[in-house]
């Protein structure tokens, strides 16, 4: 497992005060497995997601739109991006036979 799995990604949600420091208003935690484990192979996750405060409960929505892009286009922790040259077949969808 890498960290993207064990960790969760974390938004906290502040206000802005002029006069004082400002105050978190909550937290939205996404499991990046959600992402991660996609079969679209999109990698991609947007809506609104609850704001969350341990003491008050809900206190509003965050509007996110995430996305994770891997280097070579192949995303290592969903089987079905694992396609292509790697398992042997050519552009046009032919086996290499290697002749």
């Amino acid at each position: 497992a890498s960290a993207f799995q064990e960790s969760p990604l974390e938004f906290k949600v502040f206000d802005y005060d002029f006069w004082s420091r400002n105050d978190l208003i909550g937290v939205v935690i996404v499991d990046l497995n959600l992402i991660l484990s996609d079969p679209t192979n999109q990698c991609k996750l947007e809506g609104w997601f609850p704001i969350f405060d341990t003491l008050a409960g809900l206190r509003g929505e965050l509007e996110l739109s995430i996305k994770i892009k891997f280097f070579d286009g192949r995303n290592p922790f969903c089987p079905s991006s694992l396609k292509g040259p790697i398992d042997g077949s050519t552009a046009d969808g032919s086996a290499d036979t290697g002749e």
